[in-house]
């Protein structure tokens, strides 16, 4: 079962100590320090849809690759930095570049475009029943994730993924 999303748009400080971290240990301490006394400006919870989301945007698929696409980029993104109980965290990151490109990408998706790609979803591969009430739930998470990557995108930040899985 999926638990809670939330991306933090990291400056150029955060950046520079993500690219240190060398441990599972460092990288969950990280972002417990970053989630504390964070300005609300620069985190964007997606609570449980995000899955949902990151399928609707790269072809119904639940890969955690990096794609030239930058729709599958969105939330996850390249290889999960998070390497210890499988599938316990997902947490991706994306560079300031990167992050204009999924701005400007997913900038364009309509409600009407998003619950097409919704409803595209294998219903064999996704652990809800495909809904109207769970696609209004999504789009709920997704139109502020959309304004929160353009934020995020003028001002020169790079995007960490932190998604939790509950067992």
């Amino acid at each position: 079962m999926r638990g809670q999303g939330i991306h933090y748009a990291l400056d150029i400080v955060e950046r520079d100590v993500l690219d240190e971290i060398k441990s599972n240990r460092a990288l969950l301490s990280f972002t417990e320090l970053i989630m504390r006394g964070r300005d609300k400006k620069w985190y964007q919870e997606t609570d449980k849809a995000w899955e949902a989301i990151h399928r609707c945007l790269a072809d119904g698929t639940f890969d955690y690759r990096w794609s030239a696409d930058p729709l599958y980029n969105c939330i996850l993104s390249g290889d999960n930095l998070y390497d210890g109980q499988p599938e316990t965290y997902y947490v991706t990151h994306l560079t300031p570049p990167e992050v204009k490109e999924v701005a400007a990408a997913i900038e364009s998706i309509t409600k009407d475009e998003m619950r097409r790609r919704y409803f595209a979803i294998d219903p064999k591969d996704y652990e809800n029943a495909l809904s109207e009430s769970d696609f209004e739930y999504t789009w709920h998470w997704f139109v502020p994730l959309r304004a929160f990557f353009q934020r995020a995108a003028e001002n020169e930040r790079g995007m960490l993924f932190l998604g939790e899985l509950l067992h």
